[in-house]
């Protein structure tokens, strides 16, 4: 990758055509990002599951749908950003779950859109089905010439993220109980995917440290009364993904704590300091720029810098 800068995934209806392929519009929106100097886009999430959850005939977001007109359309798509030294990583789900009535969750609970109908829960069998068809998509998009994958695992409630969350995952076999067994799903598909695709195709997982709610429904903006993923069980989720074939691993967690901090900072000046006041400015844009780096050291002395302007932060 030439660079650290990232369009993340965005998922655009128009970005795709009736069978899945990327659309006109969609190899126009891609190429433009990678003209702008992006080293790295990710594609908004594909659901690759038709035999569990329902499946409207419309839905666009299935690369399996028709994978001629997938592959032909990955094709361009990636001899577009080439031309501009860009890398495409698509993002893949493993499904709704709670998200949309309908769809299976990892135990009987509320939809998200009308809370009075609870989801069926997933038995063993479609948990594997589902399961296989990540893998499947995913040494499709192999072949199709993409890097890696994604996996939208621990992120924005979906399906993974439910079957990590106590508080959704009410399940009393190996899928549920201790956060090894709640994160099973995830680890079995990463460790399907290495399989299927070999050690040097990437596999990504999106993951949110915490979750910000304290109830079906009910978001916690500062974080209090946290029902689902604390900090601290988000940065074991992390090292636990990074063990193997993940981008991080449980040494980079005080890099990652760092990191965290830093960008509370950073939240706290924007909330909160003068940024009209030149010195401010110049501490805000040094530690944003040591975020940016990644470099610990630098992040360090950046925070050291705003502290001694704004014991506060």
């Amino acid at each position: 990758i030439k660079n650290r800068f990232c369009v993340g995934p965005l998922t655009l209806p128009s970005l795709h055509g009736p069978f899945g392929e990327f659309s006109a519009d969609g190899l126009a929106y891609f190429e433009e990002r990678a003209k702008g100097g992006f080293g790295l886009l990710f594609t908004g999430a594909f659901h690759p599951d038709v035999l569990v959850d329902p499946v409207h005939p419309l839905d666009s977001k299935q690369p399996m749908k028709s994978p001629k007109a997938f592959m032909r359309s990955s094709v361009e798509l990636l001899e577009r950003l080439d031309a501009y030294g860009a890398k495409m990583i698509p993002q893949v789900s493993m499904g709704y779950g709670r998200n949309a009535v309908g769809c299976y969750g990892p135990s009987e609970i509320p939809y998200y859109h009308d809370p009075s109908v609870t989801t069926p829960a997933l038995t063993r069998d479609q948990i594997r089905q589902k399961i296989d068809q990540m893998i499947a998509t995913a040494a499709f998009l192999k072949k199709c010439g993409f890097p890696g994958i994604e996996v939208h695992a621990m992120h924005w409630g979906y399906l993974l993220d439910q079957f990590a969350l106590t508080f959704m995952n009410h399940r009393t076999d190996e899928y549920g109980g201790e956060l090894e067994n709640r994160l099973r799903c995830a680890r079995e598909i990463l460790d399907g995917v290495k399989a299927a695709c070999g050690s040097d195709f990437v596999v990504s997982m999106r993951l949110a440290l915490k979750t910000y709610i304290k109830d079906y429904n009910t978001p916690s903006l500062h974080g209090e009364e946290e029902v689902g993923r604390t900090l601290e069980e988000g940065l074991t989720t992390e090292g636990a993904e990074g063990e193997e074939g993940g981008s991080t691993g449980a040494a980079n967690d005080d890099l990652l704590t760092l990191t965290i901090e830093a960008e509370e900072m950073l939240s706290y000046m924007n909330d909160y300091a003068d940024l009209e006041n030149p010195d401010v400015v110049a501490a805000y844009d040094t530690l944003r720029s040591a975020i940016a780096s990644g470099d610990a050291a630098a992040m360090r002395s950046a925070m050291s810098a705003v502290r001694s302007l704004l014991p506060g932060a």
